[in-house]
């Protein structure tokens, strides 16, 4: 297929960033605007997408034009919305966005739309980030989390340092995202993010925060 490319270049990156949304804390944040709906997904912590990245922190983004979207090539792929949900509407307009803004850029690694959600649903379930933390002892709630109890776990089970995210939602700082870094390769190994990703997340995160449970009804389904 030949590619039509615009704003950045399939395959110019370093690595890969693994975002992760913390359902509980987004719940929070979007329950004014979503209304109220079930909650999707079985995991305290969810796919936002892979992006590449470079280690000065530029990174290309939609880098073609003649591959959009397309609903129907996601069939078949056990666990989707097991790990992979959207917390503010309609799933497959999520997929669609990370597809067209950051997936076609890594089709050096995955030539479809299917090779690229299946290889980001089957790393989360190899990492497993819940199991992780709760090894560590650390589950959600109303409690205050040390920032680096929640880092140390996570790098023990990951083999790399994790930039975390947070906001304030009704007065709380509540961890949101979680990132980490993976190889510019098809078998997507754990790797280092740059000090200057790490450090610009830290930023938002104090030395404590609450990571609040999913509650059994949040976002308009």
């Amino acid at each position: 297929m030949q590619l039509i490319q615009t704003n950045g270049t399939v395959g110019d990156y370093n690595y890969l960033v693994l975002a992760g949304i913390y359902l509980g804390s987004a719940c929070l944040a979007d329950q004014s605007k979503s209304g109220v709906g079930p909650v999707r997904g079985t995991k305290n912590i969810t796919v936002h997408g892979l992006w590449p990245e470079n280690p000065d922190r530029t990174y290309p983004e939609c880098c073609v034009l003649d591959y959009p979207f397309n609903a129907s090539e996601l069939d078949g792929i056990d666990d989707l919305t097991k790990y992979w949900v959207s917390t503010k509407g309609k799933d497959n307009n999520f997929y669609s966005h990370e597809w067209e803004t950051h997936g076609v850029c890594s089709l050096d690694l995955f030539p479809s739309e299917k090779k690229f959600f299946s290889a980001v649903v089957k790393m989360m379930k190899r990492v497993n980030l819940d199991a992780i933390l709760q090894s560590a002892h650390i589950t959600p709630g109303p409690q205050q989390q040390s920032k680096d109890a929640v880092k140390q776990a996570l790098k023990k089970g990951l083999g790399a340092d994790v930039a975390l995210q947070c906001e304030i939602v009704n007065g709380i700082r509540l961890l949101s995202n979680i990132y980490f870094c993976v190889d510019h390769t098809q078998e997507l190994p754990i790797t280092k993010c740059s000090q200057d990703f790490l450090q610009d997340y830290e930023k938002s995160c104090p030395d404590s925060f609450v990571m609040p449970e999913v509650p059994d009804q949040c976002y308009r389904s």
